[in-house]
């Protein structure tokens, strides 16, 4: 899965709400809710960094803490750098991923795809759904940058209270487009 990928960031505060009420609706297999079940409430928060503004969505990989990633509604799937952060991180990666994606900015993400448990919530901690087995593309680097380089920079973020990714401060992307396949697409789609 070499392909590079086109994607883009949305910046109407309607269309990322359609999306979202479409991948929750995706996320119970296409069919109707059941007449018990309630919808899930995720809070889209609405940031400004350097030339851009933008969407954020607070995400937590395998039951860290609920930390920040771009919502991107053109992005097929949820991109994560990792460091320290990562639950069982006990290695650096020395090669890139064995694929990428390429976003409408020009910036290349090189990622690895793993499985775990993902979930969304609030800017304060509340979780409020966690998909347990989520396909995701674990960043080993970033554009041109080595591995290596990519996750020096971003570890001096974190111990320095930042996000890892100083551009927008996040921690990756949040894809939520429904273009992805079955197995490597939006995690709106895999919630319970």
């Amino acid at each position: 899965m070499k392909a590079e990928r086109p994607g883009f960031l949305c910046r109407l505060r309607g269309a990322v709400l359609v999306a979202v009420s479409l991948a929750v609706a995706i996320g119970a297999g296409g069919r109707p809710a059941a007449a018990a079940a309630a919808p899930y409430e995720v809070p889209i928060y609405h940031f400004r960094a350097a030339d851009y503004q933008g969407f954020l969505i607070y995400a937590s990989v395998g039951g860290e803490p609920l930390v920040p990633f771009l919502f991107d509604t053109g992005s097929p799937a949820m991109f994560s750098v990792y460091g320290r952060w990562w639950p069982g991180y006990r290695t650096l990666f020395d090669e890139p991923g064995a694929d990428k994606i390429k976003f409408a900015s020009g910036t290349v993400y090189h990622y690895a795809p793993v499985t775990t448990s993902v979930s969304v919530g609030t800017r304060r901690g509340r979780v409020v759904a966690t998909a347990a087995l989520a396909a995701i593309g674990r960043i080993t680097n970033i554009d041109e940058q080595s591995p290596r380089r990519s996750f020096r920079l971003w570890a001096e973020n974190v111990e320095a209270g930042r996000p890892a990714l100083s551009g927008d401060g996040t921690y990756g992307n949040f894809g939520a487009a429904l273009h992805g396949d079955a197995s490597f697409g939006t995690v709106m789609a895999q919630y319970p």
